[in-house]
This record gives structure tokens, C-alpha cells and sequence, in this order.
């Protein structure tokens, strides 16, 4: 591999830590500043359906998010599989969810990743790319 070559991939590899750290890290910040708990329920009998015929696959169905606000319908909601038999017999899900985007959940114990390794990757990519670089400018043709 030329000089020239690894330079460039250096500057691809921080530009790629820097997007990719950036945009992980921007859905993060925007789903805990606009994050909400509710109560996924639902009397939707393609739940019921689900859970007899194909009990190990998603489904989508319409659900109400029971909020400390009030109800909140959402059509065409996308139920885990293990939710299913809770949502059949008419209890419900904790779940967080994104005030602008419903359809944007998180279920307990997970959580969006900030993207620091990548951003760390955009970083170390940056700094050994300016320092290539200017060995790469110094050096007699």
C-alpha cells in the first residue's frame, strides 16, 4: 500500500468515527430528551392470532400506550414475540417510547448506545491522520 493510500484511508477511517459516533450519539440525546414511560395494551385479536399460528415472529397490531397523561393509540405497532402472550391475556408492557415518534420504543433494561467507541475511532483516526500527513509533506520526493 502506497503512503499516499494510507493517508487517505486514515482520513476515511476518522470521518467514518466521526459520522457514525455522531449520529448514534444524536439518537441518544434526542430519545432522552423527549423519552416517555408507558403501558403498551391491546384487544387487537391479531395479537391472539400471532400468538397461535406463529408465536415466534413479530407482530404488528394496534396498540394503546397507557401514559401518566392518558391513552394514546398507535396503529400498527410492532409487538416482540415474548410480548405477545402478556398482551394476549391483557396485561401490559413497561415500555419508554419518544414523544415524537411512538413507534421509537425501548423496552426495559435497554438502551440507546451513545457511540463513543466510534467516536473515539473518529478521533484517533483524526489524530493519526494529521500526523501521517505531515510526515507524508515532509518527506523528499
Amino acid at each position: 500500500m502506497s503512503k499516499i493510500k494510507f493517508v487517505a484511508m486514515l482520513w476515511i477511517m476518522a470521518l467514518l468515527g466521526w459520522l457514525m459516533g455522531g449520529g448514534a450519539l444524536f439518537e441518544a440525546i434526542r430519545f432522552k430528551l423527549g423519552e416517555a414511560t408507558a403501558v403498551v395494551k391491546s384487544a387487537d385479536p391479531k395479537i391472539a392470532r400471532a400468538l397461535k399460528f406463529n408465536p415466534q415472529d413479530y407482530a404488528v397490531a394496534d396498540v394503546v400506550f397507557e401514559t401518566g397523561h392518558g391513552d394514546m393509540a398507535v396503529s400498527r405497532f410492532r409487538v416482540r414475540p415474548h410480548d405477545l402472550p402478556a398482551l394476549a391475556a391483557g396485561r401490559g408492557v413497561a415500555i419508554r417510547f419518544r414523544k415524537g415518534d411512538p413507534h421509537e420504543v425501548l423496552y426495559q433494561f435497554e438502551e440507546k448506545s451513545w457511540g463513543l467507541g466510534w467516536l473515539l475511532l473518529g478521533f484517533a483516526g483524526t489524530a493519526l491522520g494529521i500526523v501521517a500527513h505531515r510526515k507524508l509533506k515532509q518527506e523528499p520526493r
